[in-house]
């Protein structure tokens, strides 16, 4: 909890150094992105989201912008606009594993579990560790009656990343109450050094991916 109480007192000086310095309305795209970043960190969601669409009308090729943005209306069960988002990332970068995951995760919650599955293998295709993707694709299954293949892909899953708690989700809940395939994956392998204005360690703005 110390560590909690830390680092979100460390988002909030962030925020107050990057607002300081244009904020929202900034022309530098790599400091509205570390201000978007930090907005979702102290779950300001819909700041934050319009912080990445400042980005992305900025520099509409901007990966990280167009992956959050996706993962950010996934996590807030904004299931439909979320696949809207990650089919626009896929559009752009359409090898891209956590974009296929975050898919895939979103069509499972949209019921459509045949499409999800596709994605999910999309994903794993390009990265057979992607513990989210296995367990998108095992809820898919699951969802489809495919309950021995379910179990293989929720055990890889597990495999990869033991310490997940909601891999192996329950029929009565509905699957993974998780937001989005995608953000233990992309934490892990790149969680933010955010670099604030006037911060000389590190580079400027964030990479989530």
């Amino acid at each position: 909890l110390g560590r909690k109480a830390d680092a979100r007192e460390c988002y909030k000086r962030a925020k107050s150094l990057f607002e300081s310095s244009g904020g929202i309305n900034s022309n530098d795209p790599d400091l509205v992105s570390g201000l978007a970043f930090v907005l979702d960190e102290l779950d300001l969601h819909s700041k934050a989201l319009l912080a990445y669409d400042r980005v992305i009308a900025m520099r509409p090729g901007d990966l990280v912008a167009l992956f959050n943005k996706a993962l950010i209306l996934d996590n807030s069960g904004r299931y439909a606009d979320a696949e809207a988002a990650y089919r626009a990332t896929l559009a752009r970068f359409p090898d891209d594993p956590d974009c296929n995951a975050g898919l895939g995760h979103a069509l499972g919650k949209l019921e459509r579990y045949v499409e999800a599955e596709i994605y999910c293998r999309k994903a794993l295709n390009k990265q057979e560790t992607h513990s989210d993707a296995h367990e998108a694709l095992g809820f898919a299954l699951q969802s489809l009656g495919r309950y021995k293949d379910a179990e293989l892909e929720y055990r890889a899953s597990l495999g990869i990343a033991p310490n997940a708690p909601d891999t192996c989700p329950s029929p009565q809940r509905g699957g993974s109450t998780r937001g989005s395939a995608g953000i233990r994956c992309a934490r892990a392998r790149n969680e933010a050094h955010v670099a604030v204005p006037g911060d000389a360690s590190g580079d400027r703005g964030q990479t989530r991916r």
